[in-house]
């Protein structure tokens, strides 16, 4: 009997994508958008979830999708399954989202987690966009042996997005299952890929290609026509039937036509705009209202305008389409929301020329924007198209246009990323060391993720209120290249206005010291011109000359007395950046909280442990002694007689003095208390224990691990996750010594568990903290060119961050 998940039978192709996994393979599926390939690729996951018992460690799948905009309906779909698996055997099971957009899960903490690829590549090179540098080390260890899947694979920037991929799925092939899936990638570089990346190709033969053809979804008629006419609202209205969608290849344009539609509809017509500048609260009402009036036999009167952001996750079908021309995959894929189901019958209209604002014509085979350097496929794609004009495509005839329009470049592409390899994997390698600075130029990881796909820009006449939790604020991407116009538009307009400010960006603030005490400090500084605004982490804009509206979008020009203006959530609804809290607390008091925090989390962790040991043949459980020990070790710079003085004296001034004959790890501080913070400014920098503690106790982990670890990688990885559990890439330390009680306060903290260490050597070390010339702190660093000590301390870092911060909120 085949095994299922899903609420359906499987298909062929989906069947052979389950074997596969489970049997351990990785896969790139290539079929037709409507054919299930998200139920081909998460059946396995689901399935392995339905027969997990109480005690089993939880697997994790993170599902990366190449554009900033994901559906709702994965979440929606999917949630109540993975809910319902946990509920049957007593575990909370969560699936999420996670996007610039929506960010339901900055750490990855989710079972099934739905995620842009800028939040799944940003994390394994060390620099989140969900998270603030000093928490750059926290996701990635989350990546290392989860299940991963690759949605629509063909839209990854070819430059940056599909290179980086590339060379991760390569360090953590034969730990991380992996499957790449995609509507619209020619035959010859779907092998090239396969052969690349050790996949097995879904469908491999003449004969399951054909069975794809007998698939439900494929029993219709989608008919594909080059328009001889401009694009217009004319032109869309002289063929409307039932259900249209309209696809421009830029927002305003977009914006524009609707506009137009809108005054020249018949009454009982509705017109709906979607593009990626709505605020998500906004564009998710705009995608279930689609999702109804665009339902099989709704009997609506209904035309929808967008952009690019239709083309993955909406699921609906329209009756008629307008494109602008395009790529042939992009035309391809956002035909998949034409005609869509069993029975559908629908026409597709591609256009080469569209009708301005001001009535004059642009020619789309010269303005190809955004499709930079795109125009030989773009003109392939046409003359493809217009050979066919009129006919009833299948999903092979369409996967005949995509090899006649992509295969030279595809080719031309696959070279490139040959050549470029070395200087990538040296690239990646610096980030992920934290020398970006390395070789020739610093390197930008926006250039490694996607070329600066958007910028983040939001509105109001008081940006100092939004500093509290800025990333909270609603806000806007915007394309640079677009934002780099709307500035110069902007600069001319406030100085006309004479205002007092027109554009401000966020900076953050950020040393030693405050990584270490788990604080940070935004403002804002004014940009002087458009170039100063490029990469800026988020922009905000004066209000008199930008606006909003929840049917129509970013505004940006101002036109109406109409004022927007960002307003953070309510306190309980932030998902970062809190007031920081803490109580006076032991040692002991907080190693056994963390201790406790670990346990819990560990479950999270353990599969993705079980798979990075058997890769690289250390035994079962050796993980989790490793992450053990770097739990319970890794405050021990705390111990110094620095740190212990710099509490005694701290507490003194706020008045609440503590105990002297015992050890502490954390003080009372509250930021919103002015005693608290002008207490704290008066002792100064507090003493650093990270890297220090590392030092010290490095002897403990090689008495330990030695065993198990005849080349020190692992004990590198302990060694990183301890210097580095409050910033990913502390390597200075102070001058300490620690405490003459400290031997004590450690092996109280041992008690209970089952590691036992002789702590006496800790006695009598050196001012320096290197106790012995082979603990020298550069070389027990783990890099990433060693991949058996980078990806176990990826793991272990992550486990004791999240430990170390769960075990802090319970003290505090």
């Amino acid at each position: 009997m085949k095994l299922h998940a899903i609420d359906s039978d499987l298909y062929p192709h989906q069947q052979r994508v389950n074997d596969l996994v489970l049997a351990g393979k990785n896969v790139l599926l290539t079929a037709p958008t409507g054919s299930g390939k998200t139920d081909a690729a998460l059946n396995p996951f689901l399935l392995s979830l339905s027969q997990l018992k109480p005690d089993d460690p939880s697997p994790k799948c993170i599902y990366s999708v190449p554009m900033r905009v994901l559906a709702n309906q994965f979440v929606e779909k999917y949630k109540p399954k993975v809910t319902q698996y946990g509920e049957l055997i007593g575990l909370k099971l969560e699936t999420n989202i996670q996007t610039g957009e929506q960010q339901d899960d900055r750490r990855f903490d989710s079972n099934l987690i739905f995620a842009t690829i800028d939040q799944t590549l940003s994390s394994y090179l060390l620099t989140p966009y969900s998270l603030s540098r000093r928490e750059g080390n926290i996701n990635a260890g989350a990546l290392v042996g989860a299940y991963l899947v690759f949605d629509e694979f063909h839209l990854y920037d070819p430059n940056s997005t599909l290179p980086t991929t590339l060379h991760m799925l390569k360090q953590l092939n034969g730990i991380t299952p992996f499957v790449l899936m995609t509507a619209t990638f020619s035959t010859s570089l779907v092998e090239e890929l396969a052969h690349e990346l050790n996949c097995e190709i879904v469908p491999k033969t003449e004969a399951e290609r054909q069975a794809i053809l007998g698939i439900k979804s494929q029993q219709k008629t989608r008919r594909y026509h080059v328009a001889n006419c401009a694009l217009s609202a004319k032109s869309v209205l002289d063929t409307h039937s039932e259900r249209s969608i309209v696809i421009c290849n830029q927002v305003k344009r977009a914006q524009n036509l609707y506009k137009r539609l809108d005054e020249l509809k018949a009454a009982s017509t509705e017109v709906i705009l979607l593009h990626s500048q709505f605020l998500p609260d906004d564009r998710r009402r705009i995608e279930n209202q689609l999702r109804g009036m665009f339902a099989k036999d709704s009997g609506t009167d209904v035309i929808v305008v967008a952009t690019q952001a239709i083309e993955v996750g909406v699921d609906i079908s329209s009756t008629v389409m307008h494109t602008e021309l395009a790529p042939a995959n992009s035309i391809v894929q956002r035909a998949g929301r034409c005609a869509r189901y069993k029975g559908d019958v629908g026409d597709v209209y591609i256009y080469s020329k569209v009708e301005s604002d001001d009535s004059s014509m642009i020619d789309l085979t010269q303005n190809i924007m955004p499709y930079k350097d795109m125009g030989d496929v773009i003109g392939k794609t046409l003359t493809a198209f217009q050979a066919r004009s009129g006919d009833t495509f299948t999903y092979l005839d369409e996967q005949a246009v995509l090899d006649e329009a992509h295969t030279t470049s595809d080719s031309a592409m696959l070279q490139r990323l040959q050549s470029i390899q070395t200087d990538h994997k040296r690239k990646i390698h610096a980030l992920q060391s934290g020398n970006p600075n390395q070789g020739s130029g610093t390197v930008d990881p926006r250039h490694l993720i996607r070329e600066i796909a958007s910028q983040p820009v939001t509105i109001s006449n008081n940006p100092d209120s939004l500093l509290e939790a800025p990333f909270d604020a609603p806000a806007f991407g915007l394309h640079p290249g677009t934002m780099q116009k709307y500035l110069k538009e902007w600069f001319d307009r406030g100085n006309e206005l004479k205002l007092e400010w027109i554009v401000k960006m966020l900076v953050e603030k950020e040393d030693e010291q405050q990584a270490q005490a788990n604080q940070e400090r935004f403002l804002w500084q004014s940009v002087a011109d458009a170039t100063s605004a490029w990469g800026a982490q988020l922009l905000v804009i004066n209000p008199m000359l930008a606006s909003y509206d929840p049917n129509f979008g970013f505004i940006a020009h101002r036109e109406t007395e109409k004022v927007w203006e960002a307003k953070l959530p309510g306190r309980e609804a932030r998902t970062a950046h809190h007031p920081v809290h803490y109580r006076l607390e032991t040692y002991a008091t907080h190693i056994r909280h963390v201790h406790d925090a670990f346990q819990t989390l560990w479950l999270d962790a353990a599969t993705n442990a079980q798979r990075l040991e058997q890769h690289f043949g250390w035994q079962l459980g050796t993980l989790r002694r490793a992450c053990e020990l770097a739990v319970l070790l890794h405050d021990v710079g705390k111990l110094s007689k620095g740190w212990q003085k710099w509490v005694q004296e701290y507490q003194e001034k706020i008045g609440r003095p503590a105990n002297p004959g015992q050890a502490y790890a954390h003080t009372d501080y509250d930021s919103t208390d002015e005693d608290h913070r002008t207490a704290q400014q008066q002792m100064g920098k507090r003493p650093y224990h990270a890297v220090e503690g590392a030092l010290a106790t490095a002897f403990v982990v090689d008495q330990i691990l030695k065993m198990d670890d005849k080349k020190g990688n692992l004990r590198r990885a302990v060694f990183s996750a301890i210097a580095r559990h409050h910033a990913p890439f502390s390597q200075e330390n102070m001058t300490a010594r620690l405490a003459g009680n400290a031997p004590k306060f450690i092996s109280e903290t041992f008690a209970g568990t089952m590691l036992t260490v002789d702590t006496s050597a800790l006695n009598g070390l050196s001012e320096d903290l290197t106790p012995m010339d082979k603990y020298d702190r550069d070389d027990w660093i783990a890099v990433p060119d060693n991949l058996s000590a980078f990806l176990p301390y990826l793991l272990i870092a992550r486990v004791l961050r999240r430990a170390d911060q769960e075990g802090t909120r319970m003290g505090s």
